[in-house]
């Protein structure tokens, strides 16, 4: 009767040995596919984030005669003519870009709009008016190839996705 007992015992013990070990491993693996899921899941947002990275606006200024004026901290002699570049440094166009240039007169901003702004390329607008003399933070929204909303600024430098769906 004891060795029956003692069989029991063995059995029963092997049977847990069997489901910790089988539980491990199925842990294990849940685990290993969560970290491949995070892992698709950040490739994803970087080929999605790819185009809209190598978008970028800022203000720069030319001078001309003898004044001297400041801009951003430079120091500018002349009269001088204010500008708005963008530059797409992808391989795809971008579209409707706005940029959000800030006004001391009226205070407030002013949206300079492109309708497209081709691949690989600068644009430069000029200005009829001159932001701050200050450093002057610029916001740009535009629409990648892709039709994903994007809004970028100098004052949070990441790019966030807008909450606007996607145009056809």
């Amino acid at each position: 009767m004891e060795w029956e007992a003692v069989g029991a015992v063995a059995t029963s013990a092997a049977t847990l040995v069997a489901l910790l070990l089988g539980g491990s491993a199925e842990w294990r693996a849940r685990k290993a596919e969560n970290r491949l899921e995070a892992d698709r899941a950040a490739r994803a947002r970087i080929e999605e984030e790819h185009q809209a990275r190598r978008v970028a606006a800022w203000i720069s200024a030319e001078p001309k005669g003898d004044d001297v004026y400041t801009l951003s901290g430079q120091v500018l002699r002349g009269t001088v003519e204010v500008f708005v570049s963008v530059q797409n440094a992808s391989a795809e166009p971008v579209w409707n870009l706005v940029v959000k240039v800030p006004r001391v007169e009226p205070e407030g901003t002013e949206e300079v709009a492109f309708p497209i702004v081709p691949p690989e390329t600068v644009i430069r607008h000029r200005l009829d008016w001159t932001p701050p003399d200050d450093y002057a933070p610029v916001e740009i929204l535009f629409r990648d190839n892709r039709g994903s909303e994007w809004t970028r600024s100098d004052v949070s430098p990441g790019l966030v996705q807008r909450a606007l769906p996607a145009r056809p």
